[in-house]
């Protein structure tokens, strides 16, 4: 009864393309490659009821990983993923709970996958959020605080530029301004970001000021 069960829900989320409204899924794998164990992430989406019993029934979970990707002859991935979980600490922040880095993608022959096994299911709001400011543990002392906000570029709808200032007293006008300007001229960070703008994003991290980029409503 449990495998019909379990085959049911199993034939209700094949696809590992799918997503549920505003939710982005990525499943957490390891496999064997050459006689190593391997990580990747890889987009999917996992109805929740099949979640725990994959993680504690490995058999069941490569029988579905199997089959989501039965037409595919190779699988996309990122093999790291940047955790930013622990900067969760203000209600009222929204703060994505990981990234991933644009050269972390890769592509390989599906065949490549053996003995995968099902680590952990990361979720994330699919309205794009984009962490410019680089945070340290230490920051989530002030991340926690009140915050004044502000929108540089863009108003709250579409793409824009919002900054948290957490501490008031530190005068962050001329960071700003190259912020602006580079954002102006390029449309937007989501392609990449200017080397050269690190140390400004830097400078603001010390200056106790959060930047994002978002896209949405």
């Amino acid at each position: 009864m449990k495998r019909v069960f379990l085959a049911l829900f199993l034939f209700l989320s094949l696809s590992h393309i799918a997503k549920s409204d505003g939710l982005e899924q990525y499943m957490e794998v390891t496999y064997s490659l050459m006689g190593e164990r391997k990580t990747a992430f890889i987009s999917c989406y996992i109805d929740p009821p099949l979640i725990e019993a994959f993680l504690s029934n490995s058999k069941e979970f490569q029988s579905y990983f199997q089959s989501n990707f039965e037409k595919e002859t190779s699988i996309s991935f990122y093999d790291s993923l940047m955790d930013y979980s622990a900067f969760a600490v203000n209600p009222k922040l929204y703060l994505p709970p990981f990234e991933f880095q644009k050269e972390r993608f890769k592509t390989l022959p599906k065949n490549y996958f053996q003995k995968v096994k099902l680590v952990k299911i990361w979720n994330r709001s699919d309205y794009y959020t984009q962490m410019l400011t680089p945070l340290e543990l230490a920051d989530t002392m002030w991340l926690a605080n009140d915050f004044v906000k502000t929108y540089p570029a863009g108003e709250d709808v579409g793409c824009r530029l919002e900054v948290y200032q957490f501490d008031t007293s530190f005068d962050i006008k001329s960071e700003i301004e190259s912020i602006l300007s580079r954002y102006t001229a390029e449309e937007g960070f989501m392609k990449e970001i200017g080397s050269d703008l690190i140390p400004v994003f830097k400078a603001l991290q010390k200056k106790k000021v959060l930047v994002l980029e978002r896209c949405g409503c």
